[in-house]
C-alpha cells in the first residue's frame, strides 16, 4: 500500500511540476513580448481610442492569409 501511495504522490508532484513549468514559461514569453512591444515606436499612443485600428488589423489579417 505504501509503495502505491508513493507512486501516486510522485506522479502528482510530477504533474504539478510540469504545470508550474508550463505556466512560468507562458508568463515569461508574454512578459518578453510585452517588453518587445514597449521598445517599439508607439504609433497608437497619440490615438488611444482609434476606431480604424481594429478594421485595419482585420484587413491586414485577410491580406496576409
Amino acid at each position: 500500500m505504501s509503495n502505491a501511495s508513493q507512486l501516486i504522490l510522485a506522479f502528482v508532484t510530477l504533474l504539478l511540476g510540469l504545470l508550474f513549468l508550463g505556466t512560468t514559461t507562458l508568463a515569461m514569453t508574454r512578459f518578453v513580448r510585452s517588453t518587445r512591444l514597449r521598445t517599439k515606436p508607439r504609433e497608437h499612443a497619440i490615438f488611444p481610442c482609434d476606431p480604424w485600428r481594429e478594421s485595419g488589423r482585420r484587413l491586414h489579417g485577410r491580406s496576409h492569409s
